[in-house]
């Protein structure tokens, strides 16, 4: 094995032991020591592959992110305007983006890290204005009557709707309820788009 690839799996081995970690602990209650003894390896490795702790936790953000952030750039290359639409709301109402679970817990666990950290917060910030530029964007084209301002403002509200739902649901909300609000959400975008419905895509489960 070359050295880059035994790096690689080295980071995603410690990535996923700080993962778990942080799902279990939160991040008050996740040392370096726990980390370590998480992936079976020495202290000295963590940081060797991963750096200081806020490098640390910007790997495990970058980590965790990356299958969304692949996910929604299949979303943005759609070409027509109201599969687009579409598209994003199948990705923020998707299950995986509401239904708790190890990688909802780290991901909550970042949000609220983010509020003290000005390297996650810009993280988070690009990820949500990605989304919401993409899905008004979408809707003023699928619309022309729709003015931009109340694209961008339908655009937050859905974003606000789903990552709401995803914070309610680690509280014991009853999944039968957050499995909801995607159908509730896309009644609400069909009023407010008249012209230019926005329909669940037939492979969607939200």
């Amino acid at each position: 094995m070359g050295r880059n690839s035994l790096a690689e799996e080295r980071k995603a081995q410690i990535l996923s032991a700080f993962a778990r970690c942080v799902a279990r602990s939160g991040f008050a209650g996740t040392s370096l020591e726990s980390v370590a003894e998480e992936a079976k390896l020495a202290r000295g490795h963590v940081r060797h592959y991963l750096g200081n702790r806020h490098d640390q936790v910007v790997a495990l953000c970058e980590w965790v992110s990356a299958a969304g952030e692949e996910a929604f750039t299949e979303v943005r290359q759609i070409a027509d305007d109201g599969k687009r639409a579409a598209a994003v709301m199948d990705y923020l109402f998707n299950p995986r983006f509401y239904e708790p679970s190890e990688g909802l817990a780290v991901f909550l666990a970042l949000f609220e890290e983010a509020r003290r950290d000005e390297t996650l917060r810009a993280m988070f910030l690009d990820s949500y204005r990605d989304i919401l530029s993409t899905l008004a964007g979408a809707l003023a084209g699928a619309d022309e009557t729709l003015p931009e301002k109340n694209a961008n403002e339908i655009a937050y509200l859905m974003l606000c709707a789903a990552v709401g739902n995803a914070h309610l649901s680690q509280t014991g909300i009853g999944p039968s309820r957050t499995r909801r609000v995607g159908t509730l959400c896309r009644r609400v975008l069909k009023m407010l788009t008249p012209a230019g419905p926005v329909r669940k895509s037939p492979t969607s489960r939200a």
